[in-house]
């Protein structure tokens, strides 16, 4: 069941890379310098490239077991290589080996805007509604694409410049529509934090991700600007 699992997903990414125009790796063109974080679908280090020295996030990922995993791979995997927007984390290279995927991406040096607000405390009005406006950019992009995040939180905001923010970690992101855009397809999963989830998650009853995200924006912006949220609760 595992070798067929892997077999399968490895297919899915050639496919969509191939589709998307990204190219596949499969030699060690990375040095790890740091671990920045992990989580449930993959390891972030520091990487520095061999071939011009300069610094990238790779999210290593390890083909699993259980077939559940799978979908919250392949939809970030799928966004990295379908959204290109300046306020979207951008994708530098997919590498592929036998049972686990490297993603490198662009490297926050000021890591994320939950980090800022806590260290640099009240923001200023220009600061707050040029890097807000930056995120409701990026977001309006996802969504005119059928797209939703569906885990906009602070942490998931990344700081690449003093005054450029980016949205990464599309796991949880949820393709909306149909083929055609004709249809909105509701949404069952009610995975997020609780804090930022809209209410109607809240109640585990079908909804509308682009509406949901609408919701977590007004509570990040709410952070932002009052650096605490509203509601603090415990993941569902």
């Amino acid at each position: 069941m595992l070798l067929k699992l892997i077999k399968s997903f490895k297919e899915w990414i050639m496919e969509i890379c191939i589709d998307s125009g990204n190219v596949l790796f499969q030699e060690e063109k990375y040095k790890i310098m740091t671990m920045i974080d992990y989580g449930s679908f993959g390891d972030v280090y520091k990487v520095q490239s061999q071939s011009d020295r300069k610094s990238y996030a790779m999210k290593r990922i390890v083909f699993r077991v259980h077939e559940k995993d799978d979908p919250y791979l392949m939809s970030e995997i799928w966004c990295l290589t379908h959204l290109r927007h300046k306020n979207i984390i951008q994708l530098k290279d997919i590498i592929l080996w036998d049972k686990r995927v490297d993603i490198i991406m662009e490297y926050a040096e000021l890591q994320n805007l939950e980090k800022l607000c806590r260290e640099v405390g009240p923001l200023s009005l220009t600061y707050i509604l040029d890097i807000y406006s930056q995120i409701i950019d990026g977001m309006a992009y996802c969504h005119l694409r059928g797209v939703a995040h569906q885990d906009l939180t602070p942490g998931n905001i990344l700081m690449t410049g003093a005054n450029v923010v980016e949205i990464a970690d599309f796991e949880l992101a949820f393709r909306c529509c149909s083929e055609d855009g004709s249809e909105e397809i509701p949404c069952t999963d009610f995975l997020g934090n609780t804090s930022y989830l809209a209410p109607e998650l809240l109640s585990q009853i079908p909804f509308l991700a682009r509406s949901a995200d609408i919701w977590s924006l007004g509570i990040l912006l709410c952070f932002i600007v009052c650096q605490d949220i509203p509601y603090k609760g415990q993941e569902p």
